[in-house]
């Protein structure tokens, strides 16, 4: 039989006075980490992000060299029509000046249209042959009907860049519509919300906490001590066997983000949840829902995804930690401020207030 979250919650305080857990260095610097984490997590979840705006890199984080084509000039702006690899090429060589070229002007587009699996609100434009860049075409405010999926289309709106990895067309117009010639998958958000983890990415996560939180240490606690507990992996692998009786995986983005609120929520509000446990598929179905009507979601890289992930379970755990070492403790002041701490990462992180949030089969509503 399945274990629920609350069960889980108390086993994993219950372990903390185990030889797993003796580790009363980690216990301390549950008890002694200050606001700064709440800084690192957002420096680290927009991090991949700023430097996707500059430039620097791809949507995939690799570094591209590029050059500006010939066949663009600023005396044919309003009459060429850019292709997908143009843009890429003008985007990676000189991303300033295609900014200063171009936004707030009506261009016309050439790309392969890849429509969303959930729904008709929105397209983009891409090169099937180049994933480094898109264009995406919003589509509430356009009286035309969206082109099949796959067909080669040439589609004129006003282009910004004021979102990361990807520029945007609004009052969208079709022009020249061709035949579905290629078979493109649909957005899948399962997948697209899934992310292949690499031990580089994990390490500049676990450095960047380890630099925030250094400066709220405890006297007789170094550096290098908070390092060496941040990487070795049990908090972590912790935060995966939590997820995993309920589907979860802390290898997608979406489950992350509702299992730190499920168990931010019984922490702030200092309750466990024994209900249904169609309440935690609740949650995640709707976590996931929320993110595939994101169209940032799309443009985030392997990296970006883990980064995110693994910032907000590191810092759950870290709650997690001094809120279980309290309660065992029965340490009240310890507690309550552990709970703040929960309630704080649902604000920060998720805009929410979980104090007027119940948890029910259908998921998280309103008291």
């Amino acid at each position: 039989m399945k274990k629920n979250f609350a069960a889980i919650l108390t086993g994993l305080a219950l372990t903390f006075t185990t030889p797993v857990w003796a580790d009363d260095l980690y216990l301390e610097m549950a008890n002694t980490y200050s606001q700064s984490l709440f800084n690192t997590m957002s420096t680290e979840i927009h991090h991949s992000a700023q430097r996707n705006a500059l430039g620097m890199v791809d949507r995939k984080g690799k570094k591209r060299n590029a050059s500006w084509p010939k066949s663009v000039s600023s005396a044919n702006l309003s009459s060429h029509v850019f292709t997908i690899s143009e843009l890429t090429n003008m985007r990676f060589s000189d991303p300033k000046k295609l900014r200063d070229w171009l936004s707030d002007k009506t261009v016309s587009v050439r790309g392969t249209v890849k429509r969303s699996s959930r729904n008709d609100r929105y397209l983009t434009l891409v090169d099937p042959k180049d994933d480094a860049y898109r264009v995406w075409v919003t589509w509430g405010d356009s009286k035309d009907a969206l082109p099949p999926n796959g067909a080669d289309a040439v589609i004129s709106g006003v282009i910004d860049f004021k979102r990361t990895g990807y520029a945007r067309l609004s009052k969208p117009k079709v022009g020249t519509v061709g035949k579905a010639l290629l078979t493109l998958p649909k957005t899948d958000t399962a997948s697209a919300l899934e992310f292949k983890p690499s031990a580089e990415t994990s390490k500049a996560v676990v450095d960047s906490l380890t630099e925030s939180l250094q400066g709220a240490l405890a006297p007789g606690q170094s550096r290098d001590d908070l390092h060496r507990i941040l990487s070795s992996g049990k908090l972590q692998k912790q935060f995966a066997e939590l997820l995993r009786p309920y589907g979860y995986s802390d290898r997608n983005l979406a489950d992350v983000i509702a299992a730190q609120l499920i168990l931010n929520w019984q922490m702030a509000n200092q309750t466990s949840y024994d209900g249904d446990p169609a309440a935690f598929k609740a949650v995640q179905k709707g976590i996931r829902d929320a993110l595939s009507d994101e169209d940032w979601v799309e443009t985030m890289s392997d990296e970006d995804k883990q980064q995110a992930a693994e910032t907000l379970s590191l810092g759950t755990m870290l709650v997690l930690g001094r809120y279980g070492n309290a309660s065992t403790s029965n340490d009240s002041a310890s507690l309550k401020a552990a709970s703040e701490d929960a309630w704080q990462l649902g604000r920060t992180f998720a805009g929410v207030d979980l104090r007027t949030l119940n948890l029910t089969p259908k998921g998280f509503v309103k008291r």
